[in-house]
């Protein structure tokens, strides 16, 4: 499988929230079954076309409709739904859930054995980070791209994005670097 994944990277970001595809939430599974694609079948917008702008850059698409790139593996730092806080926005995962999910974590990096994995939002790079051993705040991981991190038995290069749907001082600034870097780390 990593052969047919060119070992490119695991797409991570926060926990899995009531739009989400790939996990249980309090409106159930999403029907379209992949991450950043909506229930017809499309890229959603925002944040899916902001993604796949910058994926295809380094030969890669989570748009179905294009099936001249590989799809990236996208996960979630947790595989079930934490709830609501506030009656508004997706709780944070505590520190018992996330180690509750790094059994999935390992078997998914020994699986897809990546070159690159890249969190998506702070609650993805906080929350992933900190298990791996590393408790900086997201704007010191934001700076610090390419980073060697230790998995298990395996290392990893990581690199820190926004959320594509985040509003974010310089954004396209940080993904056009981020992806130049990745494309580097591919060859």
């Amino acid at each position: 499988m990593a052969g047919i994944l060119n070992q490119f990277s695991i797409l991570i970001w926060s926990d899995p929230g009531i739009r989400d595809p790939q996990a249980p939430s309090e409106n159930g599974i999403r029907k379209s079954g992949t991450h950043w694609i909506g229930e017809d079948g499309q890229l959603r917008r925002p944040g899916g076309f902001f993604l796949d702008k910058y994926l295809k850059r380094v030969g890669y698409s989570v748009n179905p409709e294009i099936k001249i790139f590989a799809r990236p593996y996208t996960t979630n730092v947790l595989h079930c739904w934490t709830g609501r806080r506030n009656g508004r926005r997706d709780r944070q995962p505590t520190a018992a859930e996330l180690q509750n999910c790094k059994p999935w974590w390992h078997k998914e990096i020994e699986f897809i054995r990546p070159r690159v994995v890249i969190l998506l939002g702070k609650p993805a790079a906080e929350s992933f980070s900190a298990v791996c051993g590393d408790d900086r705040p997201f704007k010191d991981l934001i700076v610090a791209q390419g980073e060697w991190m230790q998995f298990g038995d395996t290392s990893i290069k990581r690199y820190v994005l926004p959320h594509p749907t985040a509003p974010y001082p310089e954004k396209s600034a940080i993904y056009s670097t981020v992806f130049k870097l990745v494309s580097v780390d591919l060859k």
